[in-house]
């Protein structure tokens, strides 16, 4: 379960992902997700964000987290990788 303030950088950082998407094709509505490719939700680096629509990213992540055996929270997937980055 995230903390009151893990939830609100990740929504900031959501928010923030959002709006950068959106000056570079204002087509973008609210209903478009803004998807991190690599999975760090505080990383809104332009080439690690994508545009999805809800049902591609349900389908997307669900089918990950099949495929790895992993979480679908968000916050425990990025533990995970770290953890595994940091015993190799």
């Amino acid at each position: 379960m995230r903390t009151p303030k893990q939830s609100s950088i990740i929504k900031y950082s959501r928010e923030k992902a959002h709006k950068l998407m959106k000056t570079l094709n204002p087509e973008i509505t609210q209903k478009d997700i803004i998807h991190h490719k690599d999975e760090n939700p505080l990383n809104n680096s332009v080439d690690n964000l994508e545009v999805m629509t809800n049902s591609k990213h349900l389908k997307f992540h669900n089918n990950v987290c099949k495929r790895w055996g992993v979480s679908k929270d968000p916050l425990k997937r990025l533990e995970k990788l770290l953890t595994d980055f940091n015993n190799h």
